[in-house]
């Protein structure tokens, strides 16, 4: 069982994240105190000391002192604050109240980091591998920024865990109901009491919304009603405080943050980049600015006068504002927390240490202005910045191009989406700790993007193979003469068939090594029809991702692997995996598609054995044994099955009257690769005559895909003696079905090969592929093939043929072919 399907109970991986968050921050929040306290106050403010510094910490702090002291929300004790909402000045209050000071307070926001951490692992963990989950909630908690504003007197960590919260209780937690989109409210609105930025969140989640409970197969009054409940959730929060601003300041609006900015920084700043800052626009505009009063603007009252004058600078410059704008707001995504961080540590040490100083120029305004040379020197005297630049680069693009991937479209419009809105909201003020409530959605979306990507079977082969060249000088080639080994491994990661012709190896080894332990790896799809073999110790899907079938393997011991086809991934896995001797197929003889460059090259690493086109294939495969001393041309085919499912189908075959005396012939109508399909219509004529000229009872098995044959032949044949199983039977059950007939008439397919290991008789109505190189072989087991020059289908090569000759060859076999090869086939049954 993987740890994912363990999460929902005990929570392993969740505690070591919040752990390792915890100490992680906590370290640094003592290294911090000791810096305040040793080396002086770190943002050079004596009214408070750390944790309080920087930003809008001592802001907050006078509030907090208001609220204990005055018991009202004012710097002053006089004025009512409308600028800063209350959320974050409340938590510091709690803590001074408790504790006497903010500490507590901080260790506060550490633990929300914690639990913050754990939300990002259950959201990434929708899209990405468990490692890559942690990875994404450790790569987000731990950088700079997030270490930075979690041990200090900042918001954005609370706000980013509301924010966060509410998009996980909507958008990903299994069980919803009414509560938790009423928690989804809640936790929005507190993310808008610490930073009124949130205020239209919730009109940008609302249409996402409504199209994934809609989808989810909500009735409309059902979808409406849960928007409902998410904006009374909402409302509930901030409702209050809305009503107190109206009643203080005369507007019930959050904050009067937004006229604020919109005036002092996107209109003034904009004049300063289009003017410069000595320009007759810019000075008059900063006039204007300044003739508002009471606090640099930050009342209600002055509110309609600000937004008056940045949208008489917007209006007269529409365009060049937009472009302005959209130009500035990349700086949200680009900029670089780690240059922000120091930046704010007032220890010129530091600094000078990062290559930053008050001097230091900044580079987005150098790419701005095409300053070529001065960028150059700025990144070689900041290589850490450089960086982490670099990384923001990376991450942005990365999240961007995850939009072309299919399987979380959906999520990552929302996530991409809540980006953008942040990134507009914020333009030309954009600084680093403004991106931090959507990094967590920006890491996960870029790790998703590099797991699609190397998902896409060429990156993923490149990316392969460039491990294997690596790991190539350390561990030398996989090429070591083993002796008494005492674990086997054999890769054989094609289809039912090809699989049960696989087994004369497993009895070879466990022939020549008794004590030797088999593991055998494959598609999972195989795993049922190799349980219960007498030889198999271990089965290791190979469906899985590739690094876990690594692992696995490695944590294996293997002494000896052989890889049946040429698998790149499989002799890969097995390199990879440290298994220092390998054998692998080398096809003579004609032409495979399967021998890739990159398998071409790995396996001149190993041991190869020659793989005979033309010849018989299970003969062939014996020849990877031999760098174990086993030679051998014993070629008989082993399965076993369970005896739950035998007694499940003894009574389904109770149950219709099929006795231990009935002459029972199955048929397989359908297969894997549908070139080699025979018209069912023929399989119905062929059916009548068993029925009728030998008394059989005719039983057609299939997978469930395979429901629409067996429908078209039971209309055809319309016989009581006809029972249709397509989709009953699991493939153990398969295996015991067969095991129980008399014989099997079908194309050359899974079933066919079952049939052969069990030692029931066959007729393979071969049609296009090369009847010398798989099919059963033997007095027991008939062949029928058309006239032809020569087959178009081969073992090591079903995929470059000539369709319309291989479908010519399929269709030269007539129901009179075949009926003549089962009335010979009956005739050797009947003398046994």
């Amino acid at each position: 069982m993987k740890m994912r399907d363990l999460l929902p109970t005990n929570y392993k991986v969740e505690s070591i994240i919040f752990v390792v968050v915890f100490a992680f921050l906590s370290i640094w929040f003592g290294i911090f105190w000791h810096v305040d306290r040793s080396y002086g106050d770190l943002d050079a403010d004596s009214t408070y000391h750390f944790p309080v510094y920087g930003q809008d910490g001592p802001r907050y702090a006078l509030l907090a002192d208001g609220l204990v002291t005055h018991h009202v929300f004012s710097i002053d004790g006089k004025t009512p604050e409308v600028f800063r909402t209350p959320g974050y000045p409340a938590l510091l209050a709690f803590s001074k109240l408790m504790s006497g000071g903010f500490v507590l307070a901080s260790f506060i926001v550490i633990i929300l980091s914690g639990f913050l951490a754990v939300l990002t692992f259950w959201i990434a963990r929708r899209f990405l591998l468990p490692r890559l989950a942690i990875l994404a909630a450790l790569a987000f908690s731990l950088s700079p920024g997030a270490v930075f504003h979690a041990i200090g007197t900042f918001g954005e960590i609370p706000f980013t865990f509301f924010l966060v919260l509410s998009v996980w209780l909507s958008f990903f937690k299994q069980e919803r109901n009414y509560k938790t989109i009423l928690a989804s409210g809640l936790s929005l609105g507190m993310a808008a009491l610490i930073r009124p930025v949130a205020l239209y969140y919730l009109f940008f989640l609302l249409p996402f919304l409504f199209y994934q409970w809609h989808k989810e197969g909500n009735v409309w009054k059902n979808t409406v009603k849960s928007l409902a409940i998410l904006i009374i959730g909402f409302l509930v929060t901030t409702g209050p405080w809305m009503l107190r601003n109206k009643v203080v300041g005369g507007s019930f609006s959050l904050s009067t943050i937004g006229p604020y900015n919109l005036a002092h920084y996107n209109a003034a700043l904009y004049l300063e980049s289009r003017f410069g800052a000595d320009a007759p626009e810019t000075v008059s505009y900063r006039a204007k600015l300044h003739q508002v009063p009471n606090d640099q603007g930050k009342l209600f009252s002055e509110g309609n006068a600000l937004t008056e004058l940045a949208k008489g600078v917007i209006a007269e410059n529409k365009f060049s504002y937009l472009a302005f704008h959209l130009a500035e707001s990349t700086k949200f995504f680009l900029s670089s927390s780690l240059r922000y961080v120091i930046l704010h540590i007032q220890i010129s040490e530091v600094q000078n240490y990062f290559g930053l100083n008050s001097a230091s120029p900044n580079l987005l305004s150098l790419v701005r202005n095409l300053e070529v040379k001065k960028i150059a020197e700025t990144l070689m005297l900041q290589p850490f910045l450089t960086l982490d630049r670099l990384l923001a680069l990376v991450v942005t693009s990365l999240a961007f191009i995850a939009i072309f991937f299919q399987r979380a479209r959906f999520h990552t419009l929302v996530f991409l989406g809540s980006a953008v809105y942040l990134a507009l909201l914020t333009g030309p003020v954009s600084i680093p700790r403004y991106r931090l409530p959507v990094e967590p959605f920006l890491i996960v979306l870029a790790l998703y993007s590099i797991q699609e990507i190397l998902n896409t079977e060429r990156f993923k082969n490149i990316f392969i193979f460039t491990l294997c060249i690596f790991k190539l000088p350390f561990s030398g080639p996989a090429r070591v003469q083993p002796t008494a080994p005492k674990k086997i491994l054999i890769v054989q990661r094609a289809q039912l068939g090809d699989m049960v012709c696989t087994t004369p190896m497993l009895s070879a080894a466990k022939k020549f090594y008794p004590n030797v332990k088999i593991l055998l790896s494959g598609k999972k799809s195989n795993e049922i029809l190799m349980a219960h073999h007498p030889y198999v110790d271990e089965y290791i899907a190979f469906d899985r991702n590739f690094f876990e079938t690594v692992h696995l393997l490695k944590a294996g011991a293997i002494d000896f692997a052989a890889i049946v086809n040429p698998d790149f991934h499989g002799l890969a896995a097995a390199y990879l995996a440290g298994i220092k001797s390998i054998s692998v197929p080398v096809v003579v003889g004609g032409y495979t598609p399967y021998e890739t460059i990159p398998y071409k090259i790995i396996r001149k690493f190993v041991i190869t054995k020659p793989f005979a086109m033309g010849a018989y294939a299970p003969r062939e495969r014996l020849r990877l044994l031999e760098p174990l001393g086993i030679v051998t041309e014993d070629t008989t085919k082993v399965l076993g099955v369970g005896e739950g499912a035998k007694q499940n189908v003894q009574k389904w075959r109770s149950k219709h009257l099929l006795g231990e005396n009935d002459f029972v012939v199955g048929m397989a109508l359908a297969a894997g690769n549908k070139v080699k399909e025979w018209p069912v219509e023929r399989f119905a004529i062929v059916a009548a005559h068993l029925i009728k000229e030998h008394g059989a009872k005719v039983v057609v098995v299939g997978a469930p895909s395979d429901s629409d044959k067996s429908k078209e032949f039971l209309s055809l044949i319309k016989s009581r003696d006809v029972y249709d199983t397509a989709g009953l039977f699991s493939i153990e059950e398969l295996k015991a079905l067969i095991k129980g007939l008399s014989l099997f008439v079908s194309v050359d397919t899974g079933p066919l090969y079952i049939a052969e290991a069990f030692n029931i008789p066959t007729v393979d109505i071969i049609g296009p592929l090369d009847e010398r190189e798989q099919p059963p072989i033997g007095e027991m087991h008939k062949r029928v093939i058309a006239e032809r020059e020569a087959p178009v289908m081969h073992i090591m090569n079903t995929r470059v043929l000539d369709v319309a000759e291989a479908r010519r060859q399929v269709e030269a076999i007539s129901a009179e072919m075949v009926i003549e090869v089962v009335d010979r086939a009956m005739s050797g049954i009947r003398r046994q």
